[in-house]
């Protein structure tokens, strides 16, 4: 759920609460926005809401616009300002409740106390600079107590801040300006990759819809791994096994590593995963992964099944005072969850072990990475299992629904065991007096309310007294009760009814004792999630058909550079392979800014068809694949790190906006103008088709000047304006290039008898036509017509005194 508060003054700033109920983890954010809205597009492209809430009327018209077009599917709700939309100032009010952080500021969570004015004020009060997302966290509260499960969210304490990669990125330009190459500057960065990178890169697949185009599809009808929605780099190395390490590998590929000391970590441990040595013990591995549920998830069910607060009349919880008609059946599947959650951390225990064994016999001993996922806590988490172990009876828990502890677990519940033994001990006792004193062998019948009658011989029944009362009979017996034996069957009932009381509550001790533990626990599934992370790059390498290295980062460096040799587009090779040889896809190298070619800007033409736009995508693609630290399909690849990836790819209107193609190709242009620093890494594909030629033309030479001279970035700059080559051929900073062909019947005057083989392969220098009647042809245009068009163009170019050719 995300909520957004707009600032009403005449800037653009937003306040930002987004929650995961499901884990119960918040996320608070504050920024400053372009008029593009470029931080909101990236922030609702890494985080894609189930619902919107928001204030009724801060909403500006292209902000709602915007989150009408990105957001279309999604639930959107306005609330009502202050009652429902509190206030900052309110908000921390509420927060002081004891259900939620209490009056103590120091226990609050740090996130939440970085965002007050003054940690020592009796009363909070809000920064300046944080008012917005307050305000927005009130609104989800006022919104979780309305769904009535506030108390279980927010007493999770697990809060913590989002920054918007933009602001990393300035900091990063700002460092390299001062000089500040050094690998220590990186340390903590993350690359940005917006939304529109997101998007068209395909990095990872749409959270909203299973429809989203794709560039590719024409590949993609052989394969379920092909298809539209699934095509992305995030489902071409994702072979994580567990629930929430597939969450991580996300979070991993949307924002990648800079930090070296990270990324050589990563590289480490997926080389010792991938070496042959290891090779037949990760099926062990992955086996015992697979078994390993949702813990994070559960771990939240756990979490409200043991709070206090639901079954304190006092709250006004509903949960206090429901008699659920199959009260059983719910008890059960909790009892059913907890036993997951313990089988789980088993499991995560035997993965722990099994790493020892594997790690102990090995000639080469595990980076540090990899120990501190699978060693950590150890010690901690076989003492704790081995308490849960002997605490209760498994199968009894699951079939009555209450966990009834053993002896010594839990003091009050043996308290209530030893009176009730203590009452049936009396009751014995009595019987006995009654055997001697009326000379038979009576005995206790009954049930319910009319349990522990006695049932005397009609032989025996004329020595009563009158302490004996008749209550039934059956034949040759008589059944009575005594003021004694009724105070001692009174006793017994009152201790059960406590006993059954406290076992309710002893049950949820239980899910609390555990839950106590969370913190440990949920550091320990981080880990394993790491690791779950790191096994899936190791098996990615491994399933690869073509050649494998890991990308060599060069953190102190003079000029940004990139040295690919033969690569492959990740998610295109594994196409290939999935699709069992259908096409074949030929590598490519890239090399901006290094060896003998200084040039860091590449400008890049081709024919129609001719593999412009999917080179540019397989560069960035495999950057962004070396910055998680996964080993690239590649010969060989050198680079120094990328602080961000631009991407104007692609052309596409934005209706519900308002905005025409050439509005949302320039906008973009614009963000990588004003937003770019000398290590990002720029793609910009065909800029100014959306206008006249002339004024394309134009466009697109004075951004690509302004790149050159002003940024100084790694770009790769396609074009079909082949008089652009000619303005800037001199420039030793941009190296030409164009994606070959062969060409036959190429001096031919009917273009329909042109013959066109695409080579896919990167060769110096400009192509000097882009044969567009030819891929007219393959559309399946009628030859008439396009014979027409060729005769219209000649005409055109010498009317116009121009070079090019279609």
């Amino acid at each position: 759920m995300l909520v957004l508060w707009v600032s009403p003054g005449g800037s653009l700033r937003f306040g930002v609460c987004f929650v995961d109920c499901s884990i119960a983890a918040f996320k608070l954010a504050e920024f400053d926005d372009d008029a593009n809205q470029s931080n909101l597009r990236t922030l609702l492209a890494h985080n894609y809401p189930v619902q919107l809430l928001y204030e009724k009327g801060t909403l500006s018209s292209p902000s709602m616009a915007l989150v009408n077009t990105m957001l279309s599917a999604v639930s959107k709700e306005a609330l009502l300002p202050k009652r429902q939309f509190l206030s900052a100032e309110t908000t921390l009010t509420t927060l002081c409740n004891d259900n939620y952080f209490g009056a103590h500021l120091d226990d609050w969570p740090a996130t939440v106390r970085q965002m007050l004015a003054s940690s020592d004020a009796a009363i909070p009060a809000p920064s300046e600079c944080h008012r917005l997302c307050l305000s927005s966290l009130g609104a989800v509260l006022w919104y979780l107590k309305h769904c009535l499960v506030d108390v279980d969210t927010v007493s999770m304490r697990r809060f913590s801040a989002y920054i918007p990669p933009y602001i990393e990125s300035k900091e990063i330009g700002k460092g390299a300006k001062n000089g500040m190459e050094a690998e220590a500057f990186w340390e903590g960065k993350h690359m940005v990759l917006d939304g529109v990178a997101l998007s068209n890169l395909h990095i990872v697949p749409s959270l909203s819809v299973s429809g989203s185009s794709s560039a590719f599809s024409s590949f993609a009808a052989s394969s379920s791994r092909m298809n539209n929605a699934n095509f992305s780099l995030y489902n071409t190395v994702n072979r994580c096994q567990t629930p929430f390490g597939k969450r991580l590998l996300r979070q991993w590929i949307s924002a990648p590593i800079c930090d070296q000391k990270s990324l050589l970590g990563r590289q480490k441990s997926v080389e010792w995963l991938f070496s042959d040595e290891r090779r037949p013990n990760l099926t062990k591995m992955i086996d015992l992964l697979r078994k390993i549920p949702d813990l994070e998830r559960l771990f939240q069910r756990i979490h409200t099944i043991g709070l206090k607060y639901r079954m304190d009349s006092g709250n006004g919880h509903p949960d206090s005072r429901a008699n659920l008609f199959e009260a059983d059946k719910y008890n059960k599947r909790k009892i059913k969850d907890l036993l997951i959650v313990l089988d789980g951390l088993e499991d995560t225990r035997k993965l722990m072990l099994l790493f020892k064994e594997i790690n102990s016999q090995g000639e080469s001993k595990a980076p540090p990475l990899l120990n501190e996922c699978l060693s950590a806590h150890y010690k901690e988490m076989v003492e704790d299992l081995a308490f849960f172990k002997g605490a209760f009876d498994r199968e009894n828990a699951f079939e009555r629904g209450v966990i009834l502890p053993r002896r010594g677990v839990d003091s009050e519940y043996d308290g209530t065991c030893r009176e009730i033994e203590q009452c049936k001990e009396q009751l014995e006792a009595y019987l006995g007096w009654a055997s001697k004193k009326l000379k038979c062998t009576p005995k206790f019948v009954g049930t319910g309310r009319n349990s522990h009658q006695l049932e005397i011989p009609e032989s025996a029944c004329h020595n009563l007294t009158d302490d004996f009362q008749f209550t039934s009979q059956r034949k040759g017996y008589k059944r009575y009760t005594t003021n004694n034996l009724q105070k001692l069957v009174d006793k017994l009932n009152d201790a059960e009814t406590n006993c059954a009381t406290i076992s309710a509550e002893v049950t949820r001790r239980v899910f609390a004792d555990l839950d106590v533990r969370k913190d440990k626990w949920s550091s320990i599934v981080h880990q394993i999630a790491t690791f779950d992370c790191l096994m899936a790059l190791s098996l990615y390498a491994q399933s690869s058909p073509h050649k494998m290295c890991f990308p060599e980062f060069v953190f102190e460096f003079d000029t940004p550079f990139i040295d690919i040799q033969r690569g492959f587009h990740p998610s295109l090779a594994d196409l290939k392979s999935a699709s069992a040889g259908s096409f074949n896809y030929i590598p490519n190298s890239c090399a901006l800014g290094c060896g003998s070619n200084t040039a860091h800007t590449m400008l890049l033409t081709g024919p129609n068809m001719g593999g412009k736009s999917t080179f540019m995508r397989q560069v960035a693609t495999l950057v962004a694949l070396a910055h998680i630290g996964s080993m690239v399909p590649a010969d060989s690849m050198r680079l120094t790190p990328v602080d961000r990836i631009f991407c104007r790819i692609g052309a596409s209107d934005r209706l519900s906006a308002g905005q025409s193609t050439f509005f949302v190709e320039l906008s973009e242009t614009n963000t990588i103008l004003s937003q770019a620093t000398r290590h990002s890494l720029v793609l910009i594909d065909e800029l100014g088709r959306g206008t006249s030629t002339h004024d394309g033309t134009a466009i697109a030479c004075a951004v690509l000047k302004h790149i050159v001279r002003s940024i100084g970035c790694r770009t790769l700059f396609s074009t079909h304006y082949h008089s652009l080559c000619n303005f800037v051929a001199t420039d030793p900073r941009i190296a030409l290039a164009h994606m070959s062909c062969m060409v036959e019947n190429a001096d031919l005057a009917d273009p329909t008898m042109e013959s066109i083989t695409f080579l896919y392969t990167l060769a110096e220098g400009m192509c000097d036509k882009s044969y567009g009647f030819y891929t007219a042809k393959m559309a399946g245009l009628n030859t008439e017509l396009i014979r027409h068009a060729s005769q219209a163009s000649n005409l055109l170019c010498n009317k116009n005194g121009m070079e090019e050719r279609p």
